[in-house]
Protein backbone atom coordinates (compact mmCIF):
# COMPACT_ATOMS: atom_id res chain seq x y z
CA UNK A 1 0.00 0.00 0.00
CA UNK A 2 1.50 3.52 -0.75
CA UNK A 3 2.73 2.90 -4.16
CA UNK A 4 -0.24 3.41 -6.36
CA UNK A 5 0.13 7.21 -5.11
CA UNK A 6 4.22 7.54 -5.21
CA UNK A 7 3.44 5.76 -8.74
CA UNK A 8 0.64 8.89 -9.85
CA UNK A 9 4.04 11.20 -8.21
CA UNK A 10 6.33 10.24 -10.37
CA UNK A 11 4.13 10.57 -13.45
CA UNK A 12 3.35 14.10 -12.29
CA UNK A 13 7.26 14.65 -12.64
CA UNK A 14 7.59 14.66 -8.81
CA UNK A 15 10.70 12.23 -7.54
CA UNK A 16 10.87 11.89 -3.76
CA UNK A 17 13.88 12.68 -2.52
CA UNK A 18 13.47 9.59 0.29
CA UNK A 19 10.80 7.03 0.87
CA UNK A 20 9.73 4.75 3.81
CA UNK A 21 9.18 0.94 3.11
CA UNK A 22 7.74 -0.73 5.92
CA UNK A 23 7.91 -4.56 5.77
CA UNK A 24 5.29 -4.94 8.09
CA UNK A 25 4.11 -8.47 10.50
CA UNK A 26 0.73 -8.22 9.47
CA UNK A 27 -1.35 -7.14 6.37
CA UNK A 28 -1.63 -2.96 6.14
CA UNK A 29 -4.52 -1.37 7.49
CA UNK A 30 -6.49 1.07 5.24
CA UNK A 31 -7.89 4.34 7.07
CA UNK A 32 -7.52 7.92 7.39
CA UNK A 33 -4.01 7.35 8.21
CA UNK A 34 -2.61 4.34 5.49
CA UNK A 35 -0.45 5.42 3.54
CA UNK A 36 -2.04 6.22 0.25
CA UNK A 37 -4.26 8.70 2.02
CA UNK A 38 -0.94 10.09 4.10
CA UNK A 39 0.94 10.58 0.49
CA UNK A 40 -2.34 11.83 -1.29
CA UNK A 41 -2.70 14.79 2.02
CA UNK A 42 1.11 15.48 1.46
CA UNK A 43 2.61 13.36 4.31
CA UNK A 44 6.13 11.47 3.67
CA UNK A 45 5.95 8.95 1.09
CA UNK A 46 5.52 5.18 1.93
CA UNK A 47 4.67 1.69 1.31
CA UNK A 48 3.59 -0.27 3.31
CA UNK A 49 4.70 -4.30 2.71
CA UNK A 50 2.21 -6.81 4.19
CA UNK A 51 3.05 -10.25 5.29
CA UNK A 52 1.20 -12.17 2.43
CA UNK A 53 3.01 -9.84 -0.74
CA UNK A 54 6.24 -11.89 -1.52
CA UNK A 55 9.27 -9.50 -1.92
CA UNK A 56 10.13 -10.91 -5.38
CA UNK A 57 6.90 -10.02 -6.64
CA UNK A 58 6.85 -6.07 -5.50
CA UNK A 59 6.90 -3.67 -8.27
CA UNK A 60 9.03 -0.87 -6.94
CA UNK A 61 9.44 1.14 -9.95
CA UNK A 62 8.11 4.21 -7.86
CA UNK A 63 11.49 4.03 -5.91
CA UNK A 64 14.00 4.93 -9.00
CA UNK A 65 16.21 7.56 -8.00
CA UNK A 66 15.33 7.87 -4.38
CA UNK A 67 17.19 7.02 -1.30
CA UNK A 68 14.85 4.38 0.64
CA UNK A 69 14.60 3.16 4.29
CA UNK A 70 13.50 -0.59 4.39
CA UNK A 71 12.56 -0.70 8.29
CA UNK A 72 10.89 -3.73 9.70
CA UNK A 73 10.51 -6.61 12.39
CA UNK A 74 11.58 -10.08 10.42
CA UNK A 75 15.44 -9.49 8.95
CA UNK A 76 14.88 -12.04 5.99
CA UNK A 77 12.08 -9.95 5.20
CA UNK A 78 13.28 -6.69 5.26
CA UNK A 79 16.91 -8.05 3.33
CA UNK A 80 14.49 -9.52 0.84
CA UNK A 81 12.42 -6.82 0.24
CA UNK A 82 16.10 -4.57 0.21
CA UNK A 83 17.54 -6.96 -2.76
CA UNK A 84 14.42 -6.20 -4.38
CA UNK A 85 14.71 -2.53 -3.80
CA UNK A 86 17.64 -2.30 -5.79
CA UNK A 87 16.55 -3.87 -8.49
CA UNK A 88 15.10 -0.96 -9.01
CA UNK A 89 18.04 1.72 -9.68
CA UNK A 90 17.22 4.24 -6.14
CA UNK A 91 20.14 6.28 -5.12
CA UNK A 92 20.19 4.41 -1.99
CA UNK A 93 19.03 1.61 0.30
CA UNK A 94 19.24 1.43 4.23
CA UNK A 95 17.87 -1.32 5.20
CA UNK A 96 17.51 -2.41 9.29
CA UNK A 97 15.87 -3.94 11.89
CA UNK A 98 15.56 -4.39 15.82
CA UNK A 99 18.24 -7.19 15.46
CA UNK A 100 20.49 -5.76 12.67
CA UNK A 101 22.42 -2.54 12.03
CA UNK A 102 21.57 -1.22 8.64
CA UNK A 103 22.31 -2.21 5.98
CA UNK A 104 23.39 0.55 3.19
CA UNK A 105 23.55 0.11 -0.49
CA UNK A 106 24.68 2.92 -2.50
CA UNK A 107 24.20 3.58 -6.00
CA UNK A 108 27.93 3.59 -7.83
Amino acid sequence: MGHQALLRLRLQGTRPHAVFVYVLDREPVRGPYDAETAINNGGFPEIEIGVSEGPGLLDLRCLRGSRVHVIGENEARVRAVARRAVEFSPSQVIACTKADGPIIWSKK
